[in-house]
């Protein structure tokens, strides 16, 4: 008879086929866990080629996350700021926003002061 401590061929099958499935799935999130650090890379990446490069800047992915959510970079006219919120896409805007775990509400004020300073329309601004 075949219970569940028993050492039957059945029992070690289920945990052999367990095992299997337990592994792949784990190789599974491991992949994709390394195609969201590729993205967000990728996404970093264009942006702060976009922002550094016309001003030579040399900000930090996390130097410019904590810019774009500060007001005083509004008031201050940081021009990778404004070139963050003018030149960068409005998808990679919020994608870099969101994985620098930046306040949207924060960024969206700073660009709508921007804007009013300005006078141009910013796209995270509306």
């Amino acid at each position: 008879m075949d219970t569940p401590f028993s050492n039957s061929s059945s029992s070690r099958d289920r945990h052999s086929r367990f095992g299997r499935v337990a592994g792949l799935r784990k190789v599974q999130l491991i992949r994709a866990r390394a195609r969201e650090r590729q993205m967000m890379t990728n996404v970093a990446a264009q942006v702060l080629a976009t922002v550094n490069a016309p001003y030579g800047a040399n900000l930090s992915a996390h130097q410019l996350a904590a810019m774009i959510a500060d007001p005083k970079s509004a008031s201050d006219f940081v021009a990778p700021v404004f070139s963050f919120f003018s030149e960068v896409s409005l998808s990679a805007q919020k994608q870099f926003i969101a994985d620098m775990g930046v306040d949207a509400a924060k960024a969206s004020q700073v660009a709508v002061e921007l804007s009013k300073l300005s006078g141009y329309a910013l796209p995270l601004a509306a």
